[in-house]
């Protein structure tokens, strides 16, 4: 299972032990055998944890169809920032080439 989210958070962000007590409660309900998690509090502030074996900061888990949704998050995320303008649709796909004769 992948959760990703983003969130503003203008209250106490919980401390580790609040996130490893609260992970840990749902992997025990949920008969979950391993899990990692980041997050991600500003450019330079990632936090890493891991439970089970074969959870480390380099584990590959299977997402499925969450690329989609994963993917449009970070171009909006993105068009937020100013970064690039989703409305101009061929600034998306300069270096993308395919055969339009068809």
């Amino acid at each position: 299972m992948l959760i990703v989210g983003h969130v503003t958070v203008h209250a106490q962000v919980p401390n580790e032990s609040e996130i490893e007590d609260f992970v840990e409660e749902r992997l025990d309900e949920y008969n979950i055998p391993n899990a990692s998690l980041a997050i991600i509090l500003g450019k330079d502030d990632i936090n890493f944890y891991n439970w089970g074996e074969g959870s480390s900061e380099t584990a590959a888990y299977l997402i499925g169809s969450l690329s989609k949704p994963v993917t449009s998050f970070a171009i909006l995320n993105l068009a937020d920032q100013g970064e690039i303008n989703i409305d101009n649709h061929s600034s998306l796909v300069e270096s993308f080439k395919w055969d339009q004769s068809e």
